[in-house]
């Protein structure tokens, strides 16, 4: 939608710029012309502005680069099909299309089309109109605006830092991995014995479902433990996982104490 917005938004300015040159009486070839003197310069400094503003983006490197990349390519390339068409088939379109003001009587099929845009002008003049006056109104009030503009960039920052950092933001998948390690020389009952005894304080903790025990390691064979609990629905969205895996830890630490006293 952007670059289509981009591709159509320089030939609406030139074709603007005909109709007012040709309300203000002179003939479509002539308007056409004085519109491309009047607006080319101004279309070539915007093209060549967002061209410096997105092609930069196709070297960022890495996977977020991938993307920049071609929505970089993307909009330049809409910008510079925009300038052309714009500078060209735009004028050209304007001369042989559009007619002057008031040549001939509009027919009777014509009456509702040109009903109803006359009073879509009238309300478009009218809300020009009041947008005129309120910016008039507001300038004066220069210190009291450039405290509500210092207000909006504040509110744009703070929302931005809240934003995620990283290009895949944090997942909760709704697991609790809790590792458990006894000293050297500790037997394989001995540490499954802890290990059930953490299960079950997990089980007993409100929002876990689920929890599997597995005994052993490659680098410590018999004295340490991996325990995955697995967390019900409600506990993913209402509760915190630091505060959960705390009510697990804090008995498991005791009762680690207690066994190996």
């Amino acid at each position: 939608m952007l670059a289509v917005g981009i591709v159509v938004d320089d030939a609406i300015v030139v074709v603007e710029n005909v109709e007012r040159n040709i309300a203000a009486g002179l003939s479509p070839r002539d308007a056409a012309v004085r519109s491309m003197d009047e607006v080319g310069s101004a279309l070539i400094a915007i093209a060549l502005v967002l061209c410096a503003v997105f092609v930069p983006s196709g070297f960022i490197t890495g996977i977020s680069g991938q993307f920049y990349r071609q929505f970089a390519l993307t909009i330049a390339g809409a910008t510079v099909i925009s300038l052309i068409v714009s500078l060209t088939l735009s004028p050209a379109l304007c001369a042989l299309l559009l007619r002057p003001h008031g040549e001939r009587p509009p027919r009777f099929w014509e009456w509702p089309i040109k009903k109803f845009f006359g009073l879509f002008n009238a309300g478009f003049e009218g809300l020009a109109s009041g947008y005129r006056w309120l910016a008039g109104r507001v300038v004066r009030f220069a210190v009291l605006m450039l405290v509500v503009y210092a207000g909006i960039l504040a509110f744009g920052l703070n929302e931005f830092r809240k934003t995620p950092v990283g290009f895949i933001p944090a997942l909760d998948r709704g697991f609790l991995i809790i590792v458990t390690q006894l000293p050297p020389g500790a037997s394989l009952a001995r540490t499954d014995d802890v290990n059930m005894r953490t299960v079950d304080i997990a089980l007993k903790t409100p929002g876990i479902s689920s929890a599997v025990n597995i005994v052993g390691s490659p680098a410590r064979p018999s004295r340490s433990h991996r325990m995955r609990a697995r967390s019900s629905w409600c506990w993913s969205r209402s509760s915190n996982a630091r505060r959960t895996s705390a009510r697990i830890q804090t008995p498991s630490s005791a009762s680690s104490t207690a066994g190996l006293a």
